[in-house]
């Protein structure tokens, strides 16, 4: 797909505003690049994914201390030797767990989520995998730290609608989300 500068901007506008439509037009994947933006329902779907995945581990989990402070009012913990272990062996797949989704973040621009809905992270400029900061440290543990707040949440979640789709972590990190 080609783009004339007229269709990209009127005739009383500078260059540079010309050339920031054409960088909008790359960057939201019409021009020059293969991959599109990836749809807002994939994007829920794989955050749906990665949450169902923590969600099992942490309701197995919650369940076996339920049990266990329940049970300690009745029976002796060493009566239930098999909670313990259920609860390490959770805390273990929880570890594992997150430390997969980082690691699959920082090398992939994916989570499990994404690769099953084969959309990726990727550098809003470059269209390549961001660095370990800025995929990492910005757009997942800063944003969950941020998540915190209500109105942060709500904010971000609602960005979603806007026609390049970034949310306030894709913001921060200089990052969008793609198909694969």
């Amino acid at each position: 797909m080609r783009f004339t500068v007229k269709e990209l901007a009127p005739e009383n506008t500078s260059w540079i505003r010309a050339l920031d439509a054409l960088a909008h037009k790359t960057h939201t994947g019409t021009m020059f690049s293969k991959h599109k933006l990836a749809s807002r329902d994939l994007r829920l779907y794989a955050k749906l994914i990665d949450w169902a995945l923590n969600g099992v581990i942490m309701l197995i989990m919650i369940i076996a201390l339920s049990i266990m402070t329940v049970g300690f009012a009745m029976v002796d913990i060493a009566d239930m030797p098999w909670l313990v272990l259920v609860v390490a062996i959770a805390v273990i797949a929880l570890f594992l767990l997150n430390a997969a989704q980082w690691i699959l973040i920082a090398m992939r621009g994916q989570t499990i989520g994404k690769i099953l809905m084969h959309i990726r992270i990727v550098d809003a400029r470059t269209h390549k995998i961001p660095t370990v900061v800025r995929s990492l440290l910005l757009r997942t543990w800063l944003n969950s730290c941020l998540n915190s707040s209500g109105v942060y949440f709500l904010v971000d979640v609602l960005l979603i609608f806007r026609e390049d789709r970034r949310c306030i972590h894709d913001f921060i990190a200089g990052t969008i989300v793609r198909d694969t």
